[in-house]
């Protein structure tokens, strides 16, 4: 691997970190991945990479909670994208069909045994200007709000 950009995973599940560091020591690619266990609101750009790419699978409702519930973490990842990866690109693996808020650029229906899903590439978001209600497209009627601490909350 001559030159590769900065790869950097976070997640907040303690398990997950060390799951995925097990992996990259038997793939060999340890050297090269940086992992940490970071909340999402915390997820942040490598020092002195000014763009990049963001790829995601958040959960989808088949063992963390359903779309609904979701739908906050959904808000809180569009809004993380918007203020700390501005001018980068991001795909979102979606099974829960909660928008993030991001103008994706292309998007990919699969499925994945019963569970419809999607992934939406989005170009370069910007930061966020007025807050918009958000919905989720399973037919939620409920939205989520983002309060002044920038904790989600669903109405």
């Amino acid at each position: 691997m001559q030159s590769i950009p900065p790869i950097v995973g976070y997640d907040r599940d303690g398990r997950a970190i060390r799951a995925a560091i097990e992996n990259l020591e038997r793939a060999a690619l340890r050297r090269h991945v940086h992992v940490e266990k970071r909340e999402l609101g915390q997820a942040a750009p490598p020092k002195g990479v000014a763009t990049g790419l963001v790829a995601t699978n958040p959960p989808y409702g088949e063992r963390i909670g359903d779309a609904h519930e979701l739908m906050p973490l959904y808000v809180r990842l569009g809004e993380t994208l918007k203020r700390r990866f501005a001018g980068w690109e991001a795909v979102v693996l979606n099974g829960a069909g909660c928008e993030i808020g991001l103008k994706p650029t292309r998007t990919w229906a699969m499925r994945n045994g019963p569970i419809d899903w999607s992934a939406s590439r989005s170009a370069r978001p910007r930061p966020p200007a007025a807050r918009r209600p958000k919905t989720c497209t399973t037919g939620c009627r409920r939205t989520a709000r983002t309060s002044a601490s920038g904790a989600a909350r669903t109405t």
